[in-house]
């Protein structure tokens, strides 16, 4: 996506960071797309600063999801990380506002992926770490950078 100024972002990893801290159950004040660096600028600070006051939800959810990955089991996810995956999936298939297109084979991934992100966008360099995430140009392919 072109910004006005020139500047371009990836609109589905902006959707997508939006789908997992709604998962989380993180209440956000706006789900907007920006159309300029200044209103990017904005909304990434209040992105971070959001997850910084919920940091603790972030690393439960993603200290359980290691641990359960670290058990090599066959069980599956359970507990919170479970509750934000099945949140993760109705969000995204029946909210029009952040339909993104996404392989459901390759969903359960992703998710996660965006979960262990959240850890980073809540921690002190939070900023630079999205930024980094929606400045990049392309489409996505089943994964995030």
């Amino acid at each position: 996506m072109l910004l006005k100024d020139n500047f371009s972002i990836n609109k589905e990893k902006f959707k997508l960071i939006y789908l997992s801290i709604l998962s989380l159950d993180i209440p956000l004040e706006s789900w907007a797309i920006p159309q300029s660096k200044k209103e990017l600028d904005s909304i990434i600070y209040l992105i971070t600063d959001t997850l910084r006051k919920h940091d603790e939800l972030i690393r439960r959810a993603a200290s359980l999801m290691e641990q359960i990955e670290r058990q090599n089991s066959d069980d599956g996810y359970y507990g919170l990380v479970q509750e934000y995956l099945t949140k993760f999936e109705q969000l995204w298939q029946s909210h029009p506002d952040l339909k993104v297109n996404l392989d459901s084979d390759k969903q359960e991934a992703i998710a996660l992926k965006l979960l262990a992100n959240l850890l980073f966008y809540s921690g002190k360099s939070g900023e630079s770490f999205i930024q980094s995430q929606l400045y990049s140009s392309g489409q996505l392919r089943g994964e995030l950078s």
